[in-house]
């Protein structure tokens, strides 16, 4: 499961929210496993030690079929193309690129500094932040802090054993099984 992220302007899916998301978490959790989190801001506030990153740029890229690559899955507009993998000789010339630069320098909000879970967080998923808020210096629209509740909420346990996907760690993805 992937937590909606609107791609495009005209949308008419709404995201879920914020309450919808923690009802869903207690529903999964008493009715399955959670088997993993890929998400930064969902896996560092409802869990306890497992943390993922967002790998966007740094370990995860996105060729689309018309050959242009993009440092995230959602981030598909014409100011994140990093070069077209038909045009290029090595992948070094597109981790080197402008676009990768910029993503490593993206820094945590500062709204979001004096959090006590800031250090997991990191603000949450770059491309949730910048495609609700256009902007990479706003945290993400999930944080419980915009709903006026803890930065930590209930407490899962993650049972990962004999669990493997091409996708956890790679997407913002949500893994689940059934019991």
């Amino acid at each position: 499961m992937n937590l909606f992220r609107p791609s495009s302007k005209d949308m008419k899916l709404k995201p879920a929210s914020f309450a919808k998301i923690v009802e869903f978490f207690d529903w999964v959790h008493n009715n399955h496993k959670i088997i993993s989190l890929s998400d930064p801001l969902f896996s560092s506030i409802f869990t306890d030690s497992y943390v993922k990153v967002d790998p966007s740029g740094e370990s995860s890229l996105r060729i689309t079929q018309e050959g242009n690559i993009y440092p995230s899955t959602y981030l598909l507009t014409e100011n994140f193309i990093m070069g077209n993998i038909t045009e290029i000789n090595t992948l070094t010339e597109i981790m080197d690129s402008e676009i990768i630069n910029l993503i490593k320098k993206i820094k945590i909000p500062e709204e979001c500094r004096l959090c006590k879970n800031c250090d997991r967080c990191k603000g949450g998923t770059l491309d949730r932040r910048f495609l609700w808020n256009k902007t990479f210096d706003i945290k993400d629209p999930y944080c419980p802090k915009n709903y006026g509740l803890p930065s930590t909420l209930r407490r899962f346990t993650i049972d990962d054993t004999e669990f493997s996907s091409v996708h956890d760690g790679y997407l913002p993805t949500l893994f689940f099984k059934a019991v």
